[in-house]
């Protein structure tokens, strides 16, 4: 996925008031950061990510979260070898919301962003 193909998806998204303008830019600024991280323009297999990354920002900004994902789910991911990307992504990420993400919502970041990262 490239910026605009992730700009067209969320402006259905925003047009549907399915998500908040500040989950819109937050998620666009953070396909930014990542994809200046990756040093790529397009961000292969992440359009599940951003899809549960604006609606989970959206989640945060009304005050409703996720659980997360099973212990047993979450120990697989966390011994994932881009656990230092992942959370450069999640520190950049709190501080665009200036709080830190739920830890239900922390931890599906997590597994989206292991397979992200896996791609490319």
């Amino acid at each position: 996925m490239n910026k605009t193909q992730l700009e067209d998806k969320l402006v259905i998204l925003l047009g549907n008031g399915v998500v908040t303008k500040d989950a819109f830019h937050l998620s666009l600024n953070t396909f930014d950061f990542i994809s200046k991280k990756l040093e790529k323009e397009v961000i292969e297999n992440s359009d599940m990510f951003w899809t549960h990354m604006s609606l989970a920002l959206t989640r945060v900004e009304r005050g409703d979260c996720e659980d997360g994902p099973s212990k047993a789910i979450m120990n697989e991911v966390g011994e994932t070898p881009y656990q230092k990307d992942i959370e450069d992504i999640i520190t950049y990420i709190n501080s665009l919301l200036n709080q830190d993400l739920p830890e239900g919502e922390r931890a599906y970041f997590y597994l989206h962003l292991h397979r992200v990262l896996e791609f490319n």
